[in-house]
């Protein structure tokens, strides 16, 4: 069976598809439609390989296998052979994928996972997120906020680095008080799950 733009990719038919396959060949039918007009115009330029770009990209948020991803060119290659696009689309493919997971694990440090209430107002909070120095920066920000308005207290702190000098001083801006978890009160009573623990 021949593969249309309408259709699923041959090979992809062959393997099976899932159906984030299937709503990511529908989010991406427009950037298949232009790159296979450009490649009818004879065309194998930048605007060829930026469009394989954008269509892997999609393809990875939209969480497509990667049986699609290596196959959803193949329509197009028939008639246009390129190693290169199809490089090009799964290089792009495998970096938003890379991309997404960091955000999601950068999100399971955000409140209120990375925080446990404990008695009288009092948070213990786990200060080591994945962030660089700016990202780490704002994210202590949001931690404090976030505490103001829970009404915290006091904060038991453990974490090293630059995201718990950060949400220290974060802290002492907004007039929250911290301890470190060595030097809370009964440190048995502060053992709490870390993020990557759920």
């Amino acid at each position: 069976m021949v593969a249309t733009e309408d259709r699923r990719p041959s090979g992809a038919l062959e393997l099976g598809i899932t159906t984030d396959d299937t709503h990511a060949l529908d989010a991406s039918r427009t950037l298949r439609e232009s790159l296979r007009t450009t490649l009818a115009s004879g065309a194998m330029d930048s605007d060829a390989q930026n469009l394989a770009s954008a269509l892997g990209r999609v393809l990875a948020q939209c969480k497509a296998t990667p049986t699609l991803a290596t196959t959803v060119l193949d329509p197009f290659l028939q008639a246009h052979p390129s190693s290169l696009l199809r490089a090009t689309v799964l290089e792009a493919y495998v970096a938003m994928r890379e991309e997404l997971r960091a955000l999601e694990d950068a999100s399971s440090w955000e409140l209120p996972a990375c925080a446990v209430a404990l008695e009288d107002g009092r948070f213990a909070v786990c200060a080591s997120p994945p962030h660089e120095d700016d990202a780490a920066a704002a994210w202590a920000d949001r931690v404090a906020a976030g505490l103001v308005k829970r009404r915290a207290k006091e904060v038991v702190l453990s974490g090293a680095g630059s995201a718990r000098t950060h949400l220290e001083e974060a802290l002492g801006l907004v007039g929250i008080p911290f301890v470190t978890e060595s030097d809370a009160r009964s440190p048995s009573r502060f053992r709490f799950r870390l993020p990557w623990s759920k």
